[in-house]
């Protein structure tokens, strides 16, 4: 069988899905399938892209006998959420550019949709494969309990996006039983979740003794080491562990060692130095080679989340930790999977989220106990073993990749509605990235529009959406306030903005020059008003003069941009606009709206069709 696996991540990429997807394309390929892998060149978790990577488009090679295609995708500071979001956004447009070339029986993306929804949407329904979303983390409840996702709009917009996703599945991989309730809210039917634990290398990652090679060159022989290794992010809660550490600073013996990178290790590392903790060692990421090493320098290993975030999530380092044969101190929700597992193969101590004085009581009890830590250790290393393979996990989504390969093709969806619901699904990825990553421009000239002219900072026009239900459209005000009664009118009624008009107050001149006065539509396509290519909204007035060729542009919701807008934009009279707009409907396809949107770079870098004294712009 040929099987497509879309993942931000493959070796010798750092991310902690990176090992285990290898481990698991390798298996299937041994398995007697054809595995081609759509991953991005490494980046994680830093967002820095190696330098023998960047500045090359397309990377093919083969590892292992799996076919593996590498997006290019920008180096950037992935602390920063908006550059964050655009990397996303980057990977997404690449993995589904390359993917449309490739031959395959079976799709397999992993979640989240922010990271590859996109590329799902287009290698998935579109192209009526059956496909498996793997779902490592649910949304967007993840999101919401790190604080990361906070406004109504956003938190419905990354939902949407999951949801479309989840519908469109064939099959839904869950890695914990936990997951079924969340999902089942999203629209999931239990009879499409599939439970596949994570697995782990038992091959490599192994007991080994605890003074080696990386023990040695740290100065960890002679501690008792509490390691943590692994991401160190939003959701880890690592400011417990530091106040644990605290706690033990009388305990010269003890030191605790964190290893790895992510978006908050400065500010973990800043809180420690503030305290004054020499009992805590920061060490970079090290080689995936090495990561034996790392793990059997620990008497304790640790796993950590703040409340909430183990309900929606099972840590991958746990299955590593359990291989290595080392106890484990976890910090996590009571009940949860990642908790049950840890009682159930008696490999450790868990103690509730954001509780120090527990993790120190739990650690100080392993420390005074060494052959109830040893007993624990070897427990875990049994159950990796019996539970966890590489070999075992291959087998069952194998099962599962023929199964939704021999099961009836789903019924034939209107191939129009399909594609609207691909172009919605990159609607909302769009705008969000862009209102993200734009938002420091957009605070800007809000505060410019402030500071040089009364009146608010934004203009709301009621204009016709889909199905001529109006809505508010929203700009940034580029004129004096009150100028809407002066509006002057064409002979078809279209409200006339002239390139001297006066009613433009001098930052307005600039922002419609540049057509940074639209940008505030990025939040009506968010919110379903918009979207990024279709007819131009035109005033509420306008629907009793349309004819009924012009009612068409109704049919879809209004643009950003459209065909009107590269074929003279506003320099042309209002009755062309919307032949151009009727056109539109009738020729939509997604390779319509790529075009429009190159084709509207050039427009707008050209400062194209902004003022004319026969056009229609509104009064904004």
């Amino acid at each position: 069988m040929r099987i497509l696996v879309v993942t931000p991540y493959y070796l010798p990429d750092a991310g902690p899905s990176a090992w285990l997807y290898a481990l698991l394309c390798e298996q299937l390929v041994r398995r007697g399938n054809e595995v081609t892998v759509v991953a991005a060149v490494p980046h994680y978790p830093s967002g820095r892209v190696p330098p023998s990577y960047r500045a090359r488009g397309l990377e093919r090679e083969m590892r292992n006998g799996v076919q593996v295609l590498r997006v290019p995708v920008p180096s950037l500071d992935r602390s920063q959420l908006a550059l964050r979001m655009l990397q996303f956004l980057s990977f997404q447009l690449g993995a589904a550019w390359v993917g449309r070339r490739c031959e395959y029986d079976a799709l397999l993306v992993t979640n989240p949709a922010l990271h590859a929804g996109l590329a799902f949407a287009a290698l998935g329904p579109w192209r009526r494969k059956p496909a498996v979303f793997a779902v490592a983390d649910v949304y967007p409840d993840a999101g919401i309990d790190l604080g990361i996702f906070r406004h109504r709009a956003v938190i419905a917009a990354v939902a949407a996006l999951e949801r479309f996703c989840l519908a469109r599945a064939t099959s839904v991989r869950i890695i914990s039983e936990s997951f079924s309730a969340p999902l089942e809210r999203l629209g999931v039917p239990r009879s499409r979740l599939v439970l596949i634990y994570d697995w782990v290398d038992s091959d490599l990652i192994r007991p080994l003794p605890r003074h080696n090679a990386f023990s040695q060159e740290h100065g960890l022989d002679g501690k008792f080491v509490v390691l943590y290794a692994g991401n160190i992010g939003l959701s880890q809660g690592l400011e417990h562990v530091l106040e644990a550490a605290r706690l033990l600073l009388k305990e010269d013996d003890i030191q605790f060692v964190m290893v790895g990178d992510g978006a908050s290790l400065q500010q973990v590392r800043s809180r420690a130095e503030q305290a004054g903790l020499p009992n805590v060692t920061f060490l970079p990421f090290q080689p995936r080679e090495r990561l034996p090493e790392v793990l059997a320098s620990a008497d304790v290993s640790l796993v950590s989340l703040q409340r909430g975030a183990a309900v929606r999530s099972l840590p991958s380092k746990t299955f590593s930790i359990l291989a290595s044969g080392r106890p484990l101190v976890a910090s996590l929700d009571e009940g949860t999977d990642s908790w049950n597992l840890i009682q159930r193969a008696q490999a450790g101590v868990c103690v509730p989220p954001e509780c120090p004085a527990l993790l120190v009581d739990a650690i100080l009890a392993l420390k005074r106990d060494l052959p109830l830590a040893n007993r624990m250790g070897r427990n875990g290393r049994e159950y990796a073993l019996r539970h966890h393979s590489p070999e075992a996990a291959a087998i069952q989504f194998d099962e599962l990749f023929h199964a939704i390969v021999s099961s009836p093709p789903p019924k034939k969806r209107n191939v129009r509605r399909v594609t609207l619901a691909v172009k919605r699904a990159f609607d909302v990825l769009f705008a969000l990235t862009l209102l993200v990553v734009l938002a420091p421009l957009l605070l800007l000239v809000a505060l410019a529009i402030r500071l040089t002219s009364p009146g608010p900072v934004l203009f709301r026009h009621e204009r016709l959406g889909r199905r001529g239900v109006p809505f508010a459209c929203l700009k940034f005000r580029s004129m004096v306030r009150g100028a809407g009664a002066l509006t002057a009118r064409d002979a078809h009624g279209a409200t006339v903005v002239g390139a001297g008009d006066p009613r433009v107050t001098p930052l307005g001149r600039i922002l419609r020059q540049w057509s940074v006065d639209e940008l505030p539509q990025l939040w009506n396509i968010l919110r379903g008003e918009m979207s990024l290519v279709g007819p131009r909204p035109d005033e509420v007035l306008a629907l009793e003069l349309y004819s009924e060729r012009e009612r068409l542009k109704l049919e879809m919701r209004p643009g950003l941009t459209g065909l009107a807008t590269v074929n003279g934009r506003n320099s042309i009279p209002w009755p062309e606009r919307l032949e151009w707009d009727a056109r539109y409907v009738e020729d939509f396809t997604l390779k319509l709206d790529l075009i429009i949107l190159w084709r509207t770079a050039g427009v707008v870098l050209r400062r194209e069709g902004i003022y004319t004294s026969e056009a229609r712009s509104g009064g904004g």
